[in-house]
């Protein structure tokens, strides 16, 4: 059976106010999160049907993948989250006072 794709649009106001807002779709099939901001694509999708980052599970990790040129069929980075994990986080060990 097939998974349902599930879509949330969202719009993203512009951090440093100079530019306009940008609408994003972010679609689920089960298998991988789709994040498509307005206007911007992939290689091989039809025009509006792009998803230049996509988020996967891969053994239990979370990986990125970006496109970032639409005139790129491969894409330009995969980034694993795996030492983003909050269990490998290390605190910082406390200053000691000199004085």
């Amino acid at each position: 059976m097939e998974t349902p794709i599930k879509t949330l649009t969202l719009i993203l106001t512009c951090v440093d106010g100079e530019g306009k807002d940008l609408e994003v779709v972010v679609e689920s099939n089960g298998l991988a999160l789709c994040i498509k901001p307005k206007g911007y694509g992939d290689r091989g999708s039809a025009e509006g049907q792009g998803c230049p980052l996509l988020v996967e599970n891969r053994g239990g990790v979370p990986f990125v993948a970006v496109w970032n040129d639409i005139n790129r069929e491969d894409t330009s980075h995969i980034i694993s989250l795996a030492k983003a994990a909050e269990d490998k986080y290390v605190p910082e060990p406390p200053v000691k006072d000199f004085l």
